[in-house]
C-alpha cells in the first residue's frame, strides 16, 4: 500500500470539534487559550515523537441514571431505570484519541473493502457510502428491510455479544491493528502502542469521590471549567489520594472514546469476514452495528435445520474468534413471509426490531420506545417553557414582585398532561427561574423547545431535533418505495405526538389566562 496516496489526518476543523466540547476534567479545555491554542496541539500531535512523550490522565467515571420505556407488570407500568457508567478522558487525551481515531478508521475503511467486508460492519463508520447514499443507522435498517422485501420469504437471525466494549481482549486488539499498520506499511508504531497502552490499560477516578475528596481538602472549584489549575497541582493531589484511582484495566476498553469506536470495530474484522462466508453460500447478509447484528437469508435456499445448524456455528465462532458470547435466550430467530414475521422460539407473530426501526405487519415505523423518549422529555420542556415565559412576563409587567408573591400566583395552577412541571412549583424553584430570567434570553429558550418539539416537520432543519430526525427517517424509506411491499408510517407517528406537545401547550398558557396570572 502506497501511503502517499490517502491522507492519514483529520483537518483541522473536525479536530476543533471534537476537543471542543465543554466538560470539567482535570485539565483545562483547549479552547480556554483561544483557537491559536487549539491550532498548535492539532500541528503538535501530528508529531509522532510528541505523542510518545505525552502524559495521559486518568479518566473520570460517573454513573448516569436514565428512564427508559416503561414496563408492564400485571397490566401496571412501572418505571424502568436504567444506570449507565460513563467515562470522559481528558481534553488534551481526547485530542490524540480523535486523531488516531481518524487515522485507524482510514485504514481500516481500505482494508475491509478490498477484504470484501465494508459493507457489513456498519457502526461508528465516515467517509463511506452505502447503495449510493451516507451511511446511517437508518440506511443499513432500509437495506436490510429492503433486502427482506425482495426475497420474500426469509430466515433472520437478530442477536448481540455480550457486554461488547466490556470484554474485548487486548491481545485481539494489538494483532489487528498492528495487521492494519502493516498493511498501510507503516513501520514505525511506538506512538501507535503508546495510544493504544492508554486507552486499554487506562486508570480512572469516580466523579463523586473526586469531589467529596476535593471539598474536604477545601480546595473545590465552582468554576466548572477544570478541577485543578495544572498537571502539577492534580500530581500533588493524586500522591496523597492515591485510593481514588482504581488499578489499571485489563480487559476492555472505554465505551465513549473517539478511538473505542473504531477499535470496535477492528476488534471484530476476522469474525466479520467469517460469518459473511457462512452466509455467501445461500445468498444471504450479514451486518454489525457495533455489538448487534442481524443475518438475513432466502428461507427458498436452506431448510429450517441448516439455518438452526448456522446460528449454532456463528455463536460458536463468537467465543473462539472474538472470546465473545452470543447468549442462546436472547437471540432472535425469526422466520418472514411477505412483510409479516413470526418468532421460531415461541411459534407467535411478532416484528423486526432493528437499529431504532420496527417491521410489523408490512409496515416501516419508529420503535416505540424512540417515540416515548421523545414524548416524555418534550412534555417537560413544552410545559417549563411555559412556565418560565409566564413568569418572566409577570415580573415585566411587575417587577417589584416577591418570589412568594408570584408562587402564589401560580401554585393553584393545575396541569393534567403538563403535570411533571408545573405541578411541582416551589419557592425555591421560582427563585432559581427569577435568578435565571437575568441570565438568559427566555424567548430563546421558548423558541429553541418549539422548534424541537412541535414545530411541523417540513419546516424543522436538518440535525435540529428527533422531528428533523423522523423526516429524514421516513424520506429514506420512502425514496423509491414503490419497488417494495411495506408501507412507511413514520411522519405520521411523529406528527401525532407533535399533536401532544401542541394540546400541552396550549392547556399551560390556556390555564395562565384563565387564572390572570400575566396581567394582560
Amino acid at each position: 500500500m502506497d501511503t502517499e496516496d490517502i491522507k492519514l489526518t483529520m483537518n483541522f476543523n473536525d479536530f476543533r470539534k471534537k476537543v471542543g466540547k465543554q466538560y470539567t476534567h482535570i485539565d483545562y479545555p483547549i479552547y480556554e487559550n483561544g483557537n491559536a491554542a487549539v491550532s498548535n496541539y492539532f500541528k503538535e500531535l501530528n508529531q509522532p515523537e510528541k505523542v510518545i512523550v505525552h502524559r495521559f490522565l486518568p479518566f473520570i467515571r460517573q454513573e448516569i441514571e436514565f428512564r427508559k420505556y416503561p414496563k408492564w407488570d400485571s397490566g401496571k407500568k412501572r418505571e424502568n431505570i436504567k444506570v449507565r457508567p460513563v467515562s470522559l478522558a481528558s481534553h488534551r487525551d481526547t485530542g490524540i484519541y480523535a486523531l488516531y481515531a481518524d487515522k485507524l478508521n482510514t485504514i481500516y475503511n481500505d482494508y475491509s473493502k478490498e477484504m470484501g467486508f465494508s459493507e457489513s460492519a456498519v457502526a461508528y463508520r465516515t467517509n463511506i457510502q452505502i447503495s449510493n447514499e451516507p451511511i446511517s443507522n437508518i440506511t443499513i435498517a432500509k437495506n436490510v428491510f429492503n433486502f427482506i422485501d425482495q426475497q420474500s420469504d426469509t430466515w433472520i437471525i437478530k442477536g448481540d455479544f455480550k457486554g461488547f466494549f466490556d470484554n474485548l481482549n487486548h491481545n485481539i486488539i494489538n494483532r489487528n491493528v498492528n495487521r492494519l499498520l502493516d498493511y498501510y506499511g507503516i513501520v514505525n508504531t511506538d506512538d501507535w502502542n503508546i495510544v493504544l497502552k492508554n486507552i486499554e490499560k487506562y486508570r480512572h477516578i469516580e466523579k463523586d469521590e473526586l469531589i467529596s475528596a476535593l471539598k474536604k481538602e477545601g480546595i473545590y472549584r465552582t468554576d466548572n471549567k477544570a478541577y485543578f489549575y495544572s498537571r502539577r497541582e492534580f500530581g500533588e493531589f493524586i500522591k496523597t489520594h492515591k485510593e481514588l484511582l482504581s488499578k489499571k484495566n485489563t480487559r476492555g476498553i472505554p465505551q465513549g472514546t473517539s478511538i473505542s469506536a473504531v477499535l470496535a470495530n477492528v476488534y471484530m474484522m476476522e469474525f466479520d469476514q467469517k460469518v459473511i462466508g457462512m452466509c455467501e453460500p445461500y445468498n444471504g447478509e450479514y451486518y454489525r452495528y457495533s455489538d448487534d447484528f442481524i443475518v438475513v437469508l432466502p428461507k427458498k435456499r436452506m431448510s429450517y435445520d441448516e439455518f438452526i445448524g448456522l446460528e449454532k456455528s456463528i455463536r460458536t465462532l463468537s467465543k473462539i474468534c472474538v472470546e465473545l458470547e452470543i447468549e442462546e435466550h436472547k437471540t432472535k430467530k425469526l422466520v418472514s413471509n411477505e412483510g409479516y414475521f413470526v418468532d421460531l422460539n415461541t411459534g407467535k407473530k411478532t416484528h423486526l426490531d432493528y437499529l431504532g426501526f420496527v417491521y410489523s405487519d408490512n409496515t416501516i415505523t419508529l420503535r416505540s420506545k424512540s417515540i416515548y423518549k421523545f414524548y416524555y422529555r418534550g412534555r417537560k420542556k413544552i410545559a417549563e417553557s411555559e412556565m418560565y415565559y409566564q413568569t418572566g412576563k409577570i415580573m415585566e409587567k411587575k417587577p417589584n414582585l416577591s418570589e412568594k408573591e408570584i408562587f402564589l400566583l401560580q401554585k393553584n395552577l393545575n396541569f393534567k398532561n403538563a403535570q411533571p412541571r408545573m405541578n411541582k412549583l416551589s419557592l425555591n424553584r421560582i427563585g432559581i427561574i427569577k435568578n435565571e430570567l437575568s441570565q438568559r434570553d427566555v424567548k430563546k429558550m421558548y423558541k429553541k423547545n418549539y422548534r424541537k418539539y412541535i414545530i411541523k416537520s417540513e419546516f424543522t432543519r436538518p440535525r435540529e431535533s428527533f422531528i428533523s430526525y423522523a423526516n429524514k427517517a421516513d424520506e429514506i424509506f420512502s425514496t423509491n418505495s414503490e419497488k417494495y411491499g411495506y408501507k412507511v408510517r413514520i411522519k405520521q407517528q411523529m406528527n401525532r405526538q407533535r399533536r401532544k406537545m401542541q394540546e400541552i401547550k396550549h392547556e399551560a398558557k390556556n390555564l395562565y389566562k384563565t387564572n390572570n396570572t400575566t396581567f394582560e
